[in-house]
């Protein structure tokens, strides 16, 4: 179990000067919180996701929980654990990944890193070679597991780097951007890997990702973060339900009243309206409307203007989460 209780943390942040002179030999510095009286508790075998705008401090979130930075206020507890404090106790379960971090051995091979990692661990030669070809099957290392790390692309280091948080198989995984610099196949697999049973059920999970289908498919619950702070926790549902956009396709057997159109257009939960040869409409919702809300409107266009063909569809936007307090209240 994971337990942040009242976390703060202050970093210096260099103020740039008008002089770039002064920049470079005497920036000046100033105090910046850039996590604020974080609190929320993570049960054990849990995946977690934490999303929000660059800079709203998940990152920094995810170094205290990996013991790489201290809190300035606060406690938090990772299996009864102070990171900072039992860091090595706390990585003999732990898997950590940082996307602008590598903790693969530059002059190694990525075989070399991950056997080096499973024997500090104490896993068998045999456990070690089982889980390789298990990983293997998703983020396919085998093509390049030879070659020294340093002369691996970033998408290949990656792939490296994810093997390297999961090949000792931790009760506890750490994840900070970890589709970055994967293509779209790879970045499949790994959503894959995420969903596969085998590998991740029985783990607690922190993923920091801005990748969609992981946030959707894979959390059991979404942490949003905003300057700071934690603006709102979502479960599954209550994601859906804040990210679903709905949009009809509407054709209409008589031509549409101005009227019709003019009230559609002007209703404050339409967020586009395209009206094509005085007979087609088609509609966009704002995420977050209510489900009576549209079809009492679709009700409303289709008993003025008779129907000849009617479709639903539904896609994603995970911005508006963003604007979750607005639209609670809209």
């Amino acid at each position: 179990m994971i337990e942040i209780n009242q976390v703060s943390k202050d970093m210096q942040i260099a103020s740039r000067s008008t002089s770039i002179i002064k920049n470079l030999f005497s920036p000046k510095k100033e105090q910046k919180r850039v996590v604020d009286s974080v609190s929320f508790n993570i049960q054990a075998n849990e995946k977690i996701s934490l999303l929000g705008h660059n800079g709203c401090g998940k990152s920094t979130m995810m170094k205290m929980l990996a013991g790489i930075i201290k809190p300035t206020e606060g406690e938090i507890s990772v299996n009864g654990l102070d990171p900072f404090k039992h860091r090595k106790k706390l990585y003999e379960f732990t898997g950590v990944l940082f996307a602008q971090k590598s903790f693969l051995y530059s002059d190694l091979s990525v075989k070399d890193c991950l056997d080096l990692y499973s024997g500090i661990h104490r896993q068998s030669k045999s456990h070690f070679h089982k889980r390789l070809k298990v990983l293997d099957d998703y983020l396919e290392i085998g093509r390049f597991q030879d070659q020294p790390v340093r002369t691996l692309s970033f998408g290949q280091r990656m792939r490296g780097e994810i093997a390297s948080a999961l090949i000792h198989d931790p009760s506890v995984v750490l994840l900070d951007e970890p589709t970055v610099g994967l293509d779209l196949d790879t970045r499949n697999k790994f959503n894959a890997l995420l969903k596969d049973s085998g590998i991740l059920n029985d783990k607690t999970v922190v993923i920091v990702t801005h990748d969609l289908p992981v946030v959707k498919d894979f959390s059991d619950r979404t942490i949003v973060m905003h300057q700071g702070c934690v603006q709102q926790e979502l479960y599954q549902e209550e994601l859906e339900r804040l990210t679903t956009q709905v949009s009809y396709q509407i054709k209409t057997e008589s031509k549409i009243n101005p009227s019709l159109l003019e009230s559609v257009n002007g209703h404050p939960n339409i967020l586009s309206v395209n009206c094509q040869d005085d007979q087609q409409l088609d509609l966009k919702f704002k995420s977050n409307t209510q489900e009576q809300t549209i079809q009492s409107l679709i009700s409303q266009v289709c008993s003025k203007s008779g129907v000849s063909f009617c479709e639903r569809k539904e896609s994603l936007d995970f911005s508006s989460i963003y604007l979750a307090p607005q639209l609670e209240s809209a």
